[in-house]
This record gives structure tokens, sequence and C-alpha cells, in this order.
């Protein structure tokens, strides 16, 4: 055991040597910092060594964890700090003294504006925004191990009735996302409309009269072709895939039934009955533009029937 007047010696050598300036294990040897180069050359050995023998460099006859630098305790005490700060809504990177974390974060604004700042550049590079040494997967900002586990998490929360996005949340029913989720990416979406820019992408102009850009534009117009192909094979409705079409119609009943009301509004206030919008002619139900459009469509199809030998006035079956 140590003997107590030997501590109190070296205490009291350490405290008068660093306030001359001396280095407290050199004491003739001056010092800027609190160790002299001697000492951190040293230092700096030591770890190297410990390194090297894969031992933790706090807990000297501790092995690491594989792929990280920590051993166990090190990784224990650290979690366990770090679920005190969190409970006292302090930043989750136990800062000392402590830091408040950010309403609804668990980092404090020093920690969130330097994670951010490392995010964009690495995204600037087209490195993952996790992990800045993996290149991300294109079209991304995320390498594939991230997008697997956020797939994951994801698929496991829908599973569970839980929102994809705060897994401790309760999802809307019959959505995946909780109502906090909603209502943010309702704002959102409002703000980006209102500057003019995509919904899915933030910079990205919106097509004209549209609030997508041309690559969402020409994805949902391909996606809901196939859907609406692969529901009619079906025999379904194209608008509503649960429901059977009705009998010798491409939809349902009550899509019918709905296009009917449309239809007859539209007609009972002189509109145009595909263009609600716009007047239909005197004693018509269509506006010129569709009337035009029709004869055209009906002249093509006349042409055609000529082309193939068939009479004009028969009717070819419908495909």
């Amino acid at each position: 055991m140590t003997d107590p007047r030997v501590v109190e010696r070296l205490r009291l050598r350490t405290m008068k040597a660093r306030s001359e300036g001396m280095c407290p294990a050199h004491i003739y040897v001056s010092v800027k910092a609190a160790r002299c180069p001697r000492c951190v050359a040293n230092a700096e050995a030591r770890l190297k060594n410990l390194r090297l023998a894969g031992k933790c460099t706090q807990h000297r006859n501790e092995l690491v964890i594989a792929g990280t630098k920590r051993c166990q305790k090190c990784v224990d005490a650290q979690t366990e700090r770090r679920a005190d700060a969190l409970a006292n809504g302090m930043c989750g990177m136990v800062h000392n003294p402590p830091r408040p974390a950010i309403n609804g974060t668990t980092y404090c604004q020093e920690c969130t504006d330097r994670r951010n700042g490392n995010r964009q550049k690495a995204i600037a590079a087209g490195m993952c925004g996790n992990h800045p040494d993996r290149p991300a997967v294109l079209g991304t900002v995320s390498c594939q191990e991230c997008i697997d586990r956020a797939q994951n998490v994801a698929k496991r929360a829908k599973a569970a009735g839980m929102c994809t996005q705060h897994t401790d949340r309760s999802a809307v029913p019959g959505l995946t996302k909780c109502q906090e989720c909603l209502d943010k990416a309702k704002d959102w979406k409002a703000a980006q409309a209102d500057k003019g820019m995509c919904v899915n992408h933030a910079d990205r102009p919106a097509v004209a009269g549209k609030l997508v850009c041309a690559e969402c534009s020409e994805r949902e117009s391909q996606n809901t072709k196939e859907a609406y192909r692969i529901r009619r094979a079906a025999g379904m409705c194209g608008s509503h895939p649960d429901r059977s079409v009705a009998p010798g119609k491409n939809r349902c009943q009550e899509c019918i039934d709905k296009q009917k009301a449309v239809y007859d509004e539209r007609v009972s206030a002189g509109m145009c009955r595909n263009h609600g919008n716009t007047p239909a002619v005197p004693g018509k139900t269509y506006c010129q533009n569709c009337i035009d459009r029709r004869a055209a469509a009906f002249q093509a199809k006349q042409a055609a029937r000529r082309a193939n030998g068939q009479s004009v006035t028969q009717r070819t079956e419908k495909i």
C-alpha cells in the first residue's frame, strides 16, 4: 500500500512544478502546456503500443471491441453518462459543464451545428452523410448500409403499427407516420409549393402547373400507368385496387356514380362536362376544344378502318 506521506509529497511537488511552469514529471524541463515534449512523446508511444496490442487506452488491461477503439467498460460508462444527460434534458455528448439539448433533440446547438456542417461537407463530396468515408449510393445521400438499416427499422416499425420515423410513437391508423410527421410534411410541402419548388426535392423547381419536378412527374406518370395496367389486367378498378369493375365497364360502380354526378353538375351549370371551368357550346355538353378533339379522333378512327378495308360504319371489337 502506498504511503500517504509519499503521495502528499508527490502532490506538493507537482503543484510547485506547475506553478513555476515546469513539467511535473521532469521538474527541470520548462513547459508551456501541462506536459513537456518528453512526456508527450512517452504518452504517444504508450498509446501506440496499446492500440497495436488491441488494448483500450483508458483501461489498459481490457481488449477493445472489434471495429472500435474502446473496451466494453468504456462503452457502458459512456452509455450510462449519456442516459443520465438525456434524462435531465442535457446534450447526449456529455459536455463539462453540461449543456442543454435543443427542444425535441438530443444535442446542444453547438453539436447540432457541427454535425450539420460535417454532413453537408460529406454530401457535397458525394459521400454518405452519416459515414463520410463511404460513398453515397447514386441519387441518394446515404451509403448502402445506412439505406438497408433505415429500411429494416421502418419495416419493423410498420409491422408494429409505429411511426417509421419515430419508432416510439404510434402511427395514424391506416398510415405509416405519426401525426407530428404528417403535420411537418404538410407544412414543408406547402412552403415548397409557395416557392415554386418540387415537394419531394428541395433544390429542384417544380414543373409549371404541378407540385413536382420533371423527374418526379415522369416517375409518377410511369408508376400510375403501370399500376393501372396491372389492376385492369386483374379485372379491378384502376383507381381502387380492392374493388372489381362494374359489368361491361372499366371502373367500379362507385367511380362511375361519382363521375356521373360531376358530369351532371357541370352540364346543369352550362359548363363542359370534361372541363368544369370552360363554358359548353350552346346546345352541347362539350366546349369547342373537346368537340374539335373528338371530331379529329373520330376522323382518325374512320381513316384507320378504311386503311384496313373495313366499313366506316362497322364497329371494331373492343380490345
